[in-house]
């Protein structure tokens, strides 16, 4: 089953290994300190909820230009937070990025059920989808909040076994809580990025049309980029 990320499937992979940068939370004086992850650059600051979690960039999947994700182990599988970035592009604004991934995600024969949803995030209240993808006999719960900041797409994504979920369900609210999304201290970077991302994916995906169309929010990929 490849890395669940953005709407055109749903992966689940070895976090560890994709890691290139960890903060974890453990003992001691400096347990407070060590459960914040800030990436100023990219506007993105959160709190891990305890220990065994860390968290990281990972490869960014689709046309996003950026991924940092969440995640604690879990005998029963994947359970994580990943916040994807993409630029605005056509999509316009967080309802109609939401639309499409519907849209999008309905079309998979491995969903089992999807509903909207309207979820407080980052202080503002922003469309959301639920959905259970089931692969190889196991269900997974997927949540994905879309957020307008600026000239960026923000995908929230939670992922976790649907019989873990409500076991986890008060670590996820606690990471949703100490979100924070914010303009990014170096917009010229994340422009940079974002346009390098585009032109890395075009030609592999064979399309003629311009950067602006970003189908990140509507077309789900593995991290390599690779449809799901």
């Amino acid at each position: 089953m490849p890395p669940i990320v953005l709407p055109r499937g749903v992966a689940i992979r070895s976090f560890c290994a994709c890691l290139l940068l960890s903060f974890a939370a453990g003992p001691g004086s400096g347990e407070e300190e060590s459960r914040e992850v800030i990436r100023a650059d990219h506007g993105i600051r959160l709190r891990l909820p305890g220990p065994g979690w860390a968290a990281g960039e990972v490869p960014a999947s689709g046309e996003a230009f950026f991924a940092l994700k969440a995640q604690r182990p879990d005998p029963a599988g994947e359970v994580s937070l990943t916040v994807y970035l993409c630029d605005r592009g056509s999509i316009g604004d967080a309802p109609t990025a939401r639309a499409v991934a519907e849209r999008r995600w309905r079309d998979r024969a491995d969903v089992v059920s999807l509903h909207l949803r309207t979820i407080r995030v980052a202080g503002t209240d922003a469309p959301a989808l639920d959905l259970i993808r089931r692969s190889g006999g196991v269900d997974h719960a997927v949540r994905q909040v879309f957020l307008l900041r600026e000239q960026t797409i923000c995908i929230v994504q939670t992922l976790a076994p649907a019989a873990s979920l409500e076991a986890v369900g008060t670590e996820f609210a606690s990471l949703l809580a100490s979100l924070s999304l914010s303009a990014p201290t170096d917009p010229r970077k994340a422009v940079e990025e974002a346009t390098l991302r585009h032109r890395q994916i075009l030609p592999r995906a064979g399309r003629s049309r311009p950067p602006a169309e970003c189908e990140s929010a509507a077309n789900p990929a593995d991290v390599s980029g690779t449809p799901g």
